[in-house]
């Protein structure tokens, strides 16, 4: 099976994987709880991305991925990672 992604669509998957790597980084780099730092950051990401979406106008049910697929993909692994921790704590 062989999917092919339009520029905007692959562009969004882009950032959402730079997004994530960023967060990981920036949250090995500090002093604090390395889960709960990547958690903030992704979650503080997500909120961003929805600034942006809201400022562009954007329309959630797209026929591409959009800044709404992004922002809710950041929130779904900051929650997600949150939950993993409490789960294995």
């Amino acid at each position: 099976m062989n999917v092919q992604l339009d520029a905007v669509s692959h562009a969004t998957v882009g950032r959402f994987g730079l997004k994530l790597c960023v967060s990981v980084f920036i949250a090995a780099m500090g002093k604090t709880n390395f889960v709960m730092a990547a958690s903030g950051w992704l979650a503080l990401y997500a909120i961003f991305t929805s600034v942006i979406t809201t400022a562009f106008r954007e329309r959630f049910p797209a026929d591409y991925f959009s800044h709404w697929d992004e922002a809710l993909w950041l929130i779904t692994v900051s929650v997600g990672i949150r939950l993993a921790r409490q789960v294995l704590a």
